[in-house]
């Protein structure tokens, strides 16, 4: 089930069996409109909010555990040696045991959104995950 406050510019998943929802995602709007979500002024607890770039993201959290770019349309599946770089980006943080990604939408080095991912509940009741090799 998704949930939208689009006035208030947040988004969230929940997940599992009625009666039994869990919320699996969060995720904020901090700059501009975007598919019907205004603009909410929210910043996290680093400060990261409305006017931050990513520079600001790579100060207040440190190296991401990934870095994913949009992925180009049509037949056109890799990237181009030399063709610039996606101008959106999430930069993916995780938690110690990898349980909780959260990301922040980097749109031309602005930080447009944040999302909060709890992978447990994703993984089981929407994204079937790969099984783990040693």
């Amino acid at each position: 089930m998704t949930v939208t406050a689009q006035e208030a510019g947040i988004s969230c998943i929940a997940v599992g069996h009625p009666g039994d929802l869990k919320l699996a995602s969060v995720g904020f709007n901090l700059d501009g409109s975007y598919e019907g979500m205004a603009e909410g002024g929210y910043r996290t607890s680093q400060g990261i909010g409305k006017g931050s770039t990513v520079n600001d993201v790579l100060g207040a959290y440190g190296k991401p555990v990934d870095i994913l770019g949009e992925r180009p349309r049509g037949p056109e599946r890799r990237p181009r040696p030399g063709a610039d770089p996606p101008t959106r980006q999430k930069y993916q943080y995780a938690n110690p045991d990898d349980t909780v990604r959260t990301y922040f939408l980097v749109d031309q080095s602005r930080v447009t959104q944040v999302v909060i991912n709890d992978l447990r509940p994703l993984q089981e009741h929407i994204l079937k995950a790969p099984p783990k090799t040693n």
